[in-house]
């Protein structure tokens, strides 16, 4: 049998992967099972390893397989707050058709139009997209370590994103610079778990980095 768990995605890894962990016990609980196999992706990938860090030894999983996982953040995320994109369309076409795992080729459309334009558009719209994610938990989650210190003071009050900010700081410095550790315990306990990754796949923005 196949279970989907979605999860709110503005919420931060910490708290999807406390939800990941009740949803688990309900699927064992409903199949009369002693374990649950786990496969995700991208986001779903970086939940899914801070789960494994708070869990992985409680003898719930089986197998994990997590597939381009951002457990090291993502430079999506840090291009956007530092307001330093390049935007490349081609490659956002390429990435979307990876994401949504089509079999069509629709990259060709974009080489053959004039899509400059996109720049100047996005950069207008940056302000206002950053009023509406700059307190979600997931994108904060997203930012890598070396950037973390750095977009905190510039956009986060102490007083008033605390709980953020004590969420976030738990991340970056407990669990995303620990995964290895975690791991190991992990498959010290009898997780068989698997990292893929390496796609090549160029990132959308300036960062230059391959997220995976």
């Amino acid at each position: 049998m196949l279970f989907n768990f979605n999860v709110d995605f503005r919420m931060g890894a910490i708290d999807c992967a406390e939800q990941l962990h009740v949803y688990i016990q309900k699927v064992l609980a409903y199949t009369g099972k002693e374990k649950v196999n786990l496969l995700a992706i991208s986001h779903g990938g970086q939940v899914a390893g801070t789960y494994l860090s708070l869990h992985g030894t409680e003898g719930l999983v089986d197998h994990a397989l997590l597939i381009v996982p951002a457990l090291g953040g993502a430079g999506l995320a840090y291009d956007f707050l530092n307001r330093d994109i390049d935007f490349d369309e081609q490659t956002l076409v390429k990435f979307i058709e990876h994401g949504f795992m089509s079999e069509t080729d629709y990259h060709w459309l974009v080489r053959a139009e004039a899509t400059g334009f996109l720049d100047d558009v996005l950069y207008e719209l940056i302000p206002y997209f950053l009023d509406s994610v700059l307190y979600w938990g997931s994108i904060w989650d997203f930012i890598p370590t070396a950037y973390y210190e750095e977009l905190k003071a510039r956009y986060l009050d102490e007083t008033q994103s605390a709980q953020l900010i004590e969420k976030s700081d738990r991340m970056h410095e407990q669990i995303m610079p620990n995964y290895a550790e975690a791991f190991a315990a992990c498959r010290a306990a009898g997780v068989k778990l698997n990292i893929m990754a390496g796609t090549d796949l160029p990132i959308v923005t300036g960062l230059q980095q391959n997220s995976d």
